[in-house]
């Protein structure tokens, strides 16, 4: 069973690897070149969650090298909350058999830089039906979260600007009504945003008549 203790791509790769568990179950370096094709990086562990077999992909994914990860746990690059509900996720593989796909899990990097794994995971058996361990992919979308998170801020600062610019108009609207001689505010493109009860009064003109219209 997995220790807490210690050191996605095409769906092709993603299909390759749940059949292993299905069928007869493809050697680990045809499983490791199928996944350095798409890019994922592709592990293997033994029963205590150590790191046995992995491509180059996988040591890019967490930010490591290779002869750094050998033996390695995946506690040994997360928090320790992170740990313990990946620890549950892979017990529940152990006792279940069924395995799990598109988790996100925050790790850290070598220099200690937080990066968020897409993770897999999938039970290893021998011919007997014995576990040997865990198999499963892993992907960095730490920049996709990023961009994620990006796009947020952006909405949310649009719409605090928002709020702020229909306020400031409200506030520039009553001003101007008080104002004694006839006011008109035009948008950039010439048409009529606004006109004073003043202007009313000496034109005739309405705002609800001029709105969004183009005065000659």
């Amino acid at each position: 069973m997995l220790k807490t203790d210690g050191k996605k791509g095409p769906e092709s790769g993603k299909e390759v690897l749940k059949a292993s568990h299905e069928a007869a179950e493809p050697s680990a370096l045809e499983l490791r070149e199928i996944m350095d094709e798409a890019g994922d990086g592709f592990y293997e562990t033994d029963n205590n969650g150590n790191f046995t077999d992995f491509n180059d992909s996988f040591c890019r994914v967490l930010g490591y090298p290779g002869d750094e990860i050998r033996g390695l746990n995946f506690a040994g690059v997360m928090d320790v909350n992170s740990a313990r509900k990946l620890f549950e996720a892979f017990n529940r593989v152990w006792v279940s058999h069924r395995g799990f796909s598109n988790l996100i899990w925050e790790t850290k990097d070598k220099r200690g830089n937080k990066r968020i794994v897409e993770l897999s995971a999938y039970l290893m058996k021998n011919h007997e039906g014995r576990k040997m361990g865990f198999r499963g992919i892993a992907r960095d979308v730490t920049q996709k979260f990023k961009t994620m998170d990006a796009l947020r801020e952006s909405r949310r600062r649009y719409e605090r600007e928002f709020r702020e610019g229909r306020k400031a108009r409200k506030r520039t609207k009553n001003l101007l009504d008080f104002v004694p001689y006839p006011m008109i505010v035009f948008t950039l493109n010439g048409k009529v945003s606004y006109v004073n009860p003043a202007f009313t009064e000496v034109f005739g003109w309405a705002l609800e008549e001029l709105v969004g219209r183009n005065i000659p």
